[in-house]
C-alpha cells in the first residue's frame, strides 16, 4: 500500500488529520513563532533607551526644546503604517535611489536562496511575475505616500509670540501643482502641519492672471484675526539672475516689477515703496548668488536652509556647509519652504518668526510684520526647525546605508504613544497572520479536493514529526 501523507504546514510541524476533513491543514501552535515579535519588541524598547530628538535646529543641528511634534489619535493608532510613509516622504532624491536599489537587491538575494533550496529548474516566467509584483508593490507604496490623504504630524510651539511660517508653497495655479489643489486645500494642508502662515508662491504665468487668482481666493478666505486660523499671505515665485526666487508681499498690483514674463526687474520695489523681501529658493546654482554681474539686481535677503522637495532636500544635504556659511557671511535670514505642490502629507521643516501679539493682528498686518522682521533682523529674523532625517549621501557608496539609517532614526525618534502602537501592532500581526494563512490553506485544500472526503491514512502510516 502506498504511503499516504498530509501536506506540510507553514507553521513548522506536520498537520494532523481532522475527522471532518481528513488530510486538510490543521493549525498547530508553534512556540517558536513568538521569537520574531519578541525581537522586534526588544529593538523598539532599545530605541527608547537611546532616543534622538525628532526635531532639530536646521543651522546648528541641536535638538529643539521649544516645541514638539503632535499627533492625532488616528495617527497614533496606525503609527506603524504612517511613520514609514513620513520617513519615505522626507528622503532626498539620491536616497530614494538607494532605498529602491536596496529593496531590489534584497529581493534578488531572497529569490536566489529560494531557488538553491528548491529541486528542479527555475521557472523564469514565474520569477518575472514575482518581480513585477515587487515593482507594483513599490509603486503602490509611493502612490499611497504621495496621493492618499492621511493624518499629519504637526509642530506645536510653547512660545505664544512665535509664528510658524512656510515661505514657499503652491497651488494648482502653478504648472506643476496638483490638479484641484486650490488655496483652501493649501490652507488645510498647512493647518494640519501646524503652520500659522502659508505664503502662496505660485509661478508667475505669462499673463499673470492665473497665478494671482488663487492668491486672491486665499486672501479672501483669511480669518479676521490671525490667531483664529491659518493665514494665507501673498507672494510670487519669479526669476532673478537666472535663479528662482520668492518675492514676499507681491500682489497683482506689483506686476510692473517683472519683465519678460517672470523676471524681476533690477532695483524693483513694491507698490508700497518698500524693497521686496527676496528669498533664494533651493535647488539653485549657489555659485551665481553673489556674482558681480548681478549686483544690480534686487538682492536676496533670505535663503532656504530646508526645502521640502526631494531635489531641494538633496542640495540642502549636499551643500549644507556652504549654505550655512552664506547665512552667516552674507547676513541672510534662514527660512524654510515646504515647496508643497499638493503632493504628500509630510512637512519637512518649519520657520519660526517672533511677532509679539500676532494672534490679535489682521492677516495683512501679520504678513507685514513678518517681512519687516526679515528685512531688519536678517540672520536673526527667523529660525528654521526641521525633522530629523538620515544624513546619508550623496556619495554612491553611502546609498546602501539609507535603509538601516532610516530604520535607526525612525526607532530612535518615536514618541512613547507611537512606540506603544508599534509594539501592539507587532503582536497583533504575529498572532493573526498565521491564522489568516491557515484559513487560506484550508480553503485551497477544500477547493482542490473537490469537496470529497480524503482517505484517512491507515494506522502506522502517519508522517513522522
Amino acid at each position: 500500500m502506498p504511503r499516504i501523507t498530509t501536506p506540510r504546514s507553514p507553521f513548522g510541524a506536520h498537520d494532523a488529520v481532522e475527522p471532518d476533513l481528513p488530510g486538510a491543514p490543521v493549525f498547530v501552535p508553534n512556540p517558536r513563532r513568538i521569537l520574531r515579535p519578541t525581537v522586534v519588541t526588544l529593538v523598539l524598547l532599545a530605541g527608547a533607551l537611546f532616543p534622538l530628538p525628532a526635531l532639530r535646529d536646521a543651522l546648528n543641528g541641536l535638538g529643539f526644546d521649544g516645541g514638539k511634534l503632535a499627533y492625532s489619535t488616528a495617527y497614533i493608532l496606525f503609527a506603524p503604517f504612517f511613520d514609514p510613509l513620513d520617513a519615505l516622504t522626507l528622503l532626498t532624491a539620491p536616497q530614494h535611489y538607494g532605498l529602491l536599489g536596496t529593496v531590489l537587491l534584497a529581493w534578488i538575494v531572497a529569490r536566489l536562496r529560494r531557488a538553491s533550496r528548491r529541486a528542479g529548474p527555475v521557472l523564469w516566467w514565474r520569477e518575472g511575475v514575482v518581480f513585477a509584483g515587487v515593482l507594483a508593490g513599490l509603486v503602490g507604496v509611493y502612490a499611497v505616500a504621495i496621493l492618499v490623504p492621511r493624518p499629519m504630524a504637526r509642530l506645536v510651539v510653547y512660545d505664544v509670540d512665535a509664528v510658524i511660517v512656510d515661505f514657499h508653497s503652491h497651488t494648482s495655479a502653478s504648472h506643476d501643482g496638483r490638479p484641484g489643489f486650490d488655496a483652501e486645500r493649501n490652507r488645510s494642508w498647512h493647518r494640519q502641519a501646524g503652520f500659522h502662515v502659508s505664503y502662496l508662491t505660485d509661478h508667475l504665468s505669462r499673463d499673470g492672471a492665473t497665478s494671482w487668482r488663487e492668491i486672491a481666493k486665499g486672501l479672501a478666505g483669511n480669518p479676521a484675526r490671525s490667531g483664529d486660523g491659518t493665514v494665507i499671505a501673498s507672494a510670487i515665485e519669479a526669476r532673478s539672475g537666472g535663479e528662482h526666487v520668492n518675492i514676499l508681499g507681491a500682489t497683482a498690483a506689483d506686476l510692473g516689477m517683472f519683465t519678460d514674463g517672470d523676471h524681476l526687474r533690477p532695483g524693483a520695489r513694491l507698490r508700497s515703496g518698500l524693497t521686496p523681501v527676496v528669498v533664494q529658493t533651493i535647488p539653485a546654482r549657489l555659485a551665481r548668488f553673489a556674482r558681480a554681474d548681478i549686483d544690480s539686481l534686487t538682492p536676496s535677503i533670505a535663503i532656504e536652509v530646508n526645502d521640502g522637495a526631494p531635489r531641494g532636500l538633496a542640495q540642502n544635504l549636499r551643500e549644507r556647509p556652504l549654505i550655512y556659511r552664506m547665512v552667516d557671511s552674507l547676513n541672510l535670514a534662514p527660512v524654510t519652504g515646504s515647496d508643497n505642490h499638493g503632493w504628500g502629507r509630510t512637512a519637512a521643516a518649519w520657520s519660526i518668526v517672533q511677532v509679539p501679539g500676532w494672534r490679535s493682528l489682521t492677516p495683512d498686518s501679520l504678513a507685514a510684520r513678518i517681512e519687516d522682521q526679515l528685512r531688519t533682523r536678517r540672520r536673526w529674523g527667523a529660525r528654521t526647525i526641521e525633522r530629523r532625517t538620515p544624513q546619508v549621501g550623496p556619495r554612491v557608496s553611502e546609498l546602501f546605508l539609507v535603509v538601516p539609517a532610516v530604520l535607526y532614526e525612525l526607532n530612535a525618534t518615536l514618541s512613547p504613544p507611537q512606540r506603544l502602537s508599534w509594539i501592539v501592532w507587532t503582536w497583533l500581526l504575529a498572532h493573526f497572520v498565521p491564522l489568516i494563512r491557515y484559513g487560506l490553506l484550508r480553503r485551497k485544500f477544500k477547493r482542490e479536493s473537490g469537496g470529497h472526503r480524503a482517505i484517512t491514512p491507515p494506522r502506522g502510516t502517519e508522517p513522522l514529526a
